[in-house]
């Protein structure tokens, strides 16, 4: 073995390497070894499909490995070397194939990978290759064997290494590279996914070595790999390996804080639906690791709520802090890609605009502000053509927030606008004489119209989500009625009782021409429309019973409300729609918007849930650091949310949401030590219950985003004044005292 410079890594030319194409320019494979001959090779070799991107990290990469032959069954190697050499099979298959593979000599099998999961997988797009390397410690010579039942697979490739060579000379580089990797994963302008599949790569390689330390790297880099790709994709292959991975590093590193913290977190849905992720028996042994936070002695006789509420805060800040001051970049990124980094925005836009946290407006402003200057943009919308749900998130989880935060920037307001124009595209008068969405995958100007993707899908909604802010904040009359035009139609096939859907239940997909929602055989809420989530849920009636209810204030017609409250009535009859109705109950927007907050409970009990909540989701935020920082592979899984009831209490309404209609009664700019609870809100009224940790008066300021325009009377106990609302929002300023409680009105 000798080695030869690649950047500033010096890579391993192996003991040999074998082709199953001509290999290409650079490559350091060859077509022919006398060591490995591929002993049933097809006379005509078929091509496999064209790989356009280096699947493998640095260290393990060759040219070879972009060009392989297609190829069935099994496939037979005689290798005549002398020795003990670590082998590596280089294949590939369709990502929507569910097959193992299997590497097999004459002592039996060594491989069967990737690790399959009984049942169906997940319902998304897979129209890419699956690369997977088939490892094994071989005794030479013996005959080696490749098995699969798949329909075809693509082979690439086989190397083999002595042993001796790779613990002298491989192990160690692979061993400092994953370090590397780890360390630097979302500074360095990669691909996290990319990234995560080298972490694995070099990992399943470290495990054969010799050396427990290096064995044990090598267990940590490859569960960490799966588990973050278990929370991104919930596949059940990847919850699978994941799960055996979590059996083994107990057996192994029982004490590993980084193997407890990553368990625990998969176990309480730290990261995602815990549904969604392995479940064993160590759920109920491995504990989770704390963390402190420095928080302020309370005042003497300060309320229990106000307490809780500010150890929430400074639980909640001091997460963001770590993202906005040790890994936000000058232009506003996070490391993991402005379509997954915009997500953590979800977060921060509760704390931002219900606490008043600084931290996380500047961090709103760091991210909107970069992405909009990206050049990921074109008209104010995602570049590229792709689902609603990704090409949306760019603008809808950034810039409304941004808006939240400062209503009267022309340029925020005006970025909107350009979002909001992309609609007229969207949007089209179909043949039955209904507006709606030509597709579900698009960009501002062009749709992918395909037979399965020309449909209306509920997540549409969120495309539409900067248009919604731009019409509350302009009252554009032809936006407003365009969005009311749209709302019709999903009012009809809310009422339609074909395919056995209830009245009063909205399909979450309708064909673009003619509003069928049977979409597919699966039923009319299963939708075969390519990702699971266009599928039927509380959470998609919830979108589409906020599109009716966001109408309804724009236009004040009562057709929209009237329908809204359709869409709840199956609430009322949970007997007869016992499905439907733990669905709904599922979807804490849907259940509480219907539920409403008007007062209707008492003071002294708002007050005590609050503290409740409160303590609660700290105690939650309270454990496993690393998994909420140091230890993120995907910025999309960074998930720390505000309890839903607890965002109403903040804001009279639904906390700001890109993708939502702005029905909230108040935000907090930043600035202030204060603890607030909104404990009526209305069109007329905003009661709060506030107290002031300062030892002295301060100012709290309220922006009033319900109010009726008219003259109004603000009311702190002690003081009071008089204001006017023209227009909406409405900034109030009112003084706080040092260390006491009050309730401010505004009626």
């Amino acid at each position: 073995m000798f080695w030869t410079a690649v950047g500033s890594l010096a890579v391993a030319v192996w003991g040999g390497c074998v082709s199953m194409v001509a290999p290409p320019a650079g490559s350091r494979c060859a077509l022919v070894s006398a060591e490995m001959k591929w002993t049933n090779a097809p006379s005509v070799k078929e091509p496999g499909p064209r790989v356009s991107r280096q699947p493998y990290d640095v260290l393990l990469a060759d040219a070879a490995l972009m060009a392989g032959v297609k190829v069935q069954g099994t496939q037979r190697f005689a290798f005549s070397a002398k020795g003990r050499y670590l082998v590596e099979v280089f294949l590939a298959n369709p990502e929507a194939d569910r097959f193992t593979f299997r590497l097999s000599g004459a002592k039996g099998e060594m491989d069967a990978r990737p690790v399959i999961a009984p049942g169906p997988g997940r319902m998304r797009p897979k129209r890419n290759l699956r690369h997977t390397s088939l490892l094994a410690v071989v005794d030479g010579p013996q005959e080696l064997t490749v098995t699969s039942e798949a329909p075809w697979y693509v082979l690439f490739a086989l190397r083999w290494t002595p042993v001796d060579e790779m613990e002298r000379d491989l192990a160690p580089r692979w061993r400092a590279r994953v370090a590397e990797l780890h360390r630097s994963y979302l500074t360095e302008a990669q691909g996290s996914t990319a990234r995560r599949a080298w972490m694995q790569q070099l990992g399943d390689r470290m495990a054969f070595s010799g050396d427990a330390a290096v064995r044990q790297e090598a267990l940590l880099a490859r569960m960490r790999g799966w588990f973050w790709l278990a929370a991104e994709n919930h596949e059940p292959d990847d919850i699978l390996q994941t799960d055996l991975l979590f059996r083994e590093g107990l057996r192994v590193m029982p004490g590993n804080a980084i193997l407890r913290q990553t368990i625990s977190a998969a176990c309480t849905g730290q990261v995602v639906q815990t549904q969604r992720m392995p479940r064993g028996e160590y759920c109920a042994s491995v504990q989770p690791v704390a963390w402190a936070v420095d928080v302020p002695s309370a005042p003497a006789g300060a309320p229990e709520w106000a307490v809780a509420q500010r150890r929430l805060m400074a639980r909640m800040d001091a997460i963001t802090r770590w993202w906005v001051e040790k890994r936000q970049s000058a232009n506003g990124e996070l490391g993991g890609g402005w379509g997954d980094d915009v997500e953590i925005l979800r977060h921060w836009g509760p704390q931002a605009l219900g606490f008043g946290s600084d931290v996380a407006a500047r961090g709103i402003r760091n991210v909107a502000g970069g992405l909009w200057n990206s050049g990921t943009l074109l008209n104010g919308y995602d570049k590229g053509i792709s689902d609603v749900e990704h090409s949306s998130e760019p603008t809808t989880d950034t810039q409304p927030l941004a808006a939240a935060l400062h209503p009267e920037d022309g340029e925020l307001r005006a970025r909107l606008g350009q979002t909001a124009a992309c609609s007229e595209s969207w949007l089209k008068t179909q043949p039955d004489g209904f507006l709606r969405f030509r597709s579900s995958w698009f960009n501002c100007r062009e749709a992918d119209t395909a037979n399965g993707r020309d449909v209306d899908v509920h997540l549409n909604t969120r495309a539409m989500g900067p248009a919604l802010w731009y019409a509350y904040l302009s009252r554009d009359p032809a936006l407003i009625a365009r969005i009311a035009a749209w709302a019709d139609s999903w009012i009809r096939a809310m009422r339609d009782t074909r395919h056995g859907k209830p009245a009063g239940i909205f399909p979450s997909v309708l064909r673009a021409a003619d509003g069928e929602y049977l979409i597919g055989k699966a039923g009319w809420d299963k939708p075969e429309a390519e990702w699971d989530y266009f599928q039927w849920s509380g959470r998609s009636q919830e979108a589409l019973t906020s599109l009716l209810l966001a109408v309804y204030d724009l236009t004040g017609s009562k057709k929209y409300l009237d329908a809204a409250g359709e869409s709840f009535a199956v609430l009322e009859d949970c007997g007869k729609y016992a499905a439907l109705c733990a669905e709904m109950r599922g979807a804490p927007e849907a259940y509480f918007a219907w539920r409403g907050l008007s007062g209707r409970k008492a003071d002294g009990v708002v007050l005590a849930e609050m503290t409740k909540m409160a303590r609660e989701a700290e105690a939650r935020f309270a454990v496993n650091w690393d998994i909420y920082t140091t230890e993120v592979l995907y910025t999309d899984r960074v998930y720390y949310p505000l309890p839903a009831e607890y965002r109403w209490y903040l804001f009279g309404g639904e906390a700001p949401r890109g993708d939502r209609y702005p029905t909230f009664a108040v935000t907090w700019p930043a600035g202030g030590e204060f603890a607030r609870a909104v404990l009526a809100a209305g069109e007329r009224e905003v009661r709060v219950r506030a107290y002031s940790f300062a030892a002295g008066e301060t100012m709290a300021e309220m922006r009033l985003w319900r109010l009726k325009p008219g003259a109004y009377r603000w009311s702190n106990g002690s003081a009071g004044g008089e204001f006017t609302v023209t227009k909406l929002p409405y900034l109030l300023r009112v003084p706080l005292p040092g260390q006491r409680e009050v309730t401010v009105t505004v009626n």
